[in-house]
This record gives C-alpha cells, structure tokens and sequence, in this order.
C-alpha cells in the first residue's frame, strides 16, 4: 500500500475512531452501585433481626444475634472488596485502552505527515521547467527514507517513485539529443539515481541479516526494478551508481539482478544466489564468493583478481576477457563456462571442473590446475606457460595452438581424443609422466629449442 492510499484509509479511520470510555463517569456507577449494595445489605440486616432474631432464643433456634451481625458485617465487606477490585481492573483497561489510542493516533498523525510530506514531493519532482524543484524534491525523499519510523511500504514507494522519474527524464534527455541539444550531465537524474541505489543497497544489506545458508532470502522486487532503471543510464555520461565496495550480503538471493559495472571490491557475499545475473565489467577484487550460485551469469570484462570463489557455481557463465589473477576458484563448478580470453595468471583451480569449458586464448600462466577435470575443454591457443597440471585430466581435450612451455604434467590423463597438433608448442622444461611424451607429443607437436 503506497503512502498516499493509506493517508486516505488513516483519515477516514481518525474520523471514525471511537472517543474513548468516561473514566469519571465509570467510577460514579460504580459507587452508586456500592451505595446501592450497602443499602441492599442494611435492608438484609434489619430483616434478618425483625424477623429471625426474635425466633433465635429457642432452644432449636439456628442463628443468634451475633451471627447475624457477623453475617451482615460480611456481606458487607465482600461487597466492598469486590466493589474496589472492579474498579481496579476497570481502571486498568481503561489505561490500556487510553495508551492503544495514543499509539494509533501517533501512527494516524505520522502517516498523514508522511503522507503529505511524500505528495508535496512527488509534486514537485513533477515539476518541468524548475531544476532545482526537482533536485528538492529528491533531497526531500532522501530526507523521509531516513526517518526511523518509515516503513518497508514506504520505502517500495519512494524507490518505485524515483524508478520512473529516471526513466522520464532519460526519455526527455534523449528526445533533447535527437534534437541536437547538447546539454550536460542532468544533476536531478544522477541524484535521483545515487539515492535509489543508496536505499537498493540498504535493503540487500537488511535481507542478509534474515538469511542464512539454508533459507536464503530475496529482496523486495523494488530492489530489482531500481537496477534495472540505474543499469541502463549511459556509463560514458553518468558513470556508475553501484559503489558497493565492501557490500555484505551472504546467501542473498539476488538472481537476474543488473549490476553492471558495480564497485563490490572486498563484498561479502559467501552463498549468494547470482543466477542469470548481469555484472558484466563488474569490481570484484578481493570479493568473497565462496559457495556462491553464479550459474549462467554474464561477468565479461569484470575484474575478480584475488576474488575468493572456492566452490562457487559457475557453470555455463560468461567470463569472456575477464580478470581473474591469483583468483581462488579450488572446487568451482566451471563447466561449460565461457572464459574466452580470460586472465587466470596464477589462478588457484585445483579440483574444479573445467567439462567442456571454452579456455580459447585464455592466460593461464603459473596456474593452479593439479587436479583439475579438462575433459572435453577448448584450450585452443591457451596460455599454460608453466601451468601446474599435475594429475590434470585432459582427456578429449583440444590443445590446438596451445603453449605448455614449462607447464607441469606429471601424471596428467590424456587419451586418443585429445586434440594435439604441430601448433602445439612445448619444450624440455615441460615435465611429463613417463612414457606420455613418447605417446601423445613426440611427432606431434612442436618441441621448442630452451
């Protein structure tokens, strides 16, 4: 429910709010109905004395004049007691009751100020002709999101509200360089754009608090929506909006999010669900990935030097020209990924699945592949110069063109299918297992003078 409907629904609720019950007027009944009891009990008295106590001096008489005194004396106090017990627990309800009506007024008052506040903005950033109406408006929203009492339905209205007022503007920006009007950088679309991502990265951070490795939380959709508009502002005007170095949000659940270009430098994010997500050219230096669900996400051109990625799912990904020096990927899941052209000097892929992955022109110098599972991989023109491949499986691997000077093959699986030519290059440095040189190289490929 936006604000604005909900300023509706508090006022029509204030107008038919109940007035609380006469406290006054209560404790008057009740005494009225005490005096009313003492008479009750002073009428039993007499009766009992007029008309029982003449009888009490036969010898098979049942009551005495003390007990009757006893007995009105009696009803007496336990009309009183229970008279002052009512009215004590009365009183309680009362003040119960009095402190729920100032909650729900304070509320009614703070969403008819919220709500207003919200419409004067949303007026103003409606505004045409006045820039700095609109930049007002936009600081007037940063100034209701950070109010303690705003709720997660105000917080969707003020991002959803910001959403489309940059696309709007971007259409206008558009129509004006259609017309060849050379204008600069729109401060009221980049501040609006800086406070949805501002807020987008706030509730992620919030979500991570909630998840935990077993039930990983997703966003409100607002958070997506928000993305989406930011990621398509033009990079070369605006930059990007997505610094979120250091952003913590393990085992959120932020599959198809648009991230392009975004800062995540030293980002924990250990268990999070990227499926299908764009970070093409995206920072991730130091960012910690571990256990996280990359499946089928587009990160070309994204820089992850250093990135902690062990575990990680990367199958079917695109990592075309991406930077992934000394990136510790032990135990991912690549198969089938795109790593065209990609930079994995000094990687750490000890154990990880490289099925049928496309290596093509790939930099893999000094890396870490004992272990590893190349079966079926396109390593076509690669870089192994003194790669690790130690018990590496290559079997069905192609190596057309690719350089294993100094490279590590000791005990290495290679088998009929794997694809070895006289581009081929390797020289005396490059270690092999007994027997495999003679085997699969000599004859085959190019051995090259030290």
């Amino acid at each position: 429910m936006g604000l604005q409907k909900k300023l509706k629904n508090n006022i029509s609720t204030s107008k038919q709010q109940k007035s609380p019950p006469n406290w006054e007027r209560f404790t008057l009944w009740v005494l009225l109905a005490a005096a009313i009891g003492l008479l009750v009990a002073v009428g039993i008295f007499v009766l009992l004395y007029y008309f029982v106590f003449p009888r009490a001096n036969t010898p098979d008489a049942a009551w005495g004049l003390p007990d009757v005194i006893t007995a009105t004396a009696t009803a007496i106090g336990g009309l009183t007691v229970g008279g002052v017990a009512l009215i004590q627990v009365r009183k309680h309800q009362f003040l119960e009751y009095q402190a729920k009506n100032e909650r729900e007024v304070q509320l009614n008052e703070r969403d008819i100020q919220l709500g207003e506040q919200l419409r004067r903005a949303i007026e103003h950033l409606g505004d045409k002709d006045r820039e700095h109406i609109r930049l007002g408006a936009i600081y007037e929203f940063k100034r209701l999101e950070k109010a303690k009492d705003l709720q997660d339905y105000d917080r969707d209205s003020i991002v959803r509200i910001l959403a489309s007022f940059i696309e709007s503007r971007m259409a206008e920006e558009k129509k004006a360089a259609e017309r060849g009007e050379v204008k600069e950088v729109a401060p009221d679309i980049k501040a609006a754009a800086e406070l949805a991502s501002q807020i987008i990265k706030e509730e992620i951070e919030r979500t991570a608090e909630k998840c935990t490795e077993e039930d990983k939380k997703r966003p409100p959709e607002y958070v997506f929506i928000a993305a989406d508009v930011i990621s398509t502002l033009p990079v070369e005007i605006f930059g990007t909006f997505f610094y979120w170095n250091r952003l913590s949000a393990r085992n959120v659940d932020l599959r198809g999010i648009e991230l392009k270009r975004a800062h995540l430098n030293e980002a924990h994010l250990e268990g999070a669900v990227f499926k299908y997500a764009n970070l093409d050219m995206a920072i991730l230096r130091k960012a910690q990935l571990d256990g996280a669900d990359l499946y089928q996400a587009q990160l070309e051109r994204a820089s992850l030097r250093g990135a902690h990625l062990e575990g990680a799912v990367l199958g079917h990904a695109h990592l075309k020209r991406a930077q992934l020096e000394e990136a510790h990927l032990e135990g991912a899941d690549l198969f089938s990924a795109h790593l065209e052209w990609a930079v994995l000097r000094g990687a750490h892929l000890k154990w990880a699945s490289l099925v049928i992955a496309h290596l093509e022109g790939a930099h893999l110098e000094g890396a870490l592949l004992e272990g590893a599972h190349l079966e079926d991989a396109h390593l076509e023109d690669a870089w192994l110069r003194g790669a690790h491949l130690e018990e590496a499986h290559l079997e069905g691997a192609d190596l057309r063109h690719a350089c294993l000077v100094g490279a590590d093959l000791r005990d290495a699986d290679f088998n009929d299918r794997t694809v070895i030519t006289a581009e081929t290059t390797y020289n005396s440095s490059t270690i092999f297992s007994p027997g495999i040189e003679e085997k699969y190289f000599r004859g085959k490929a190019t051995k090259l003078a030290n």
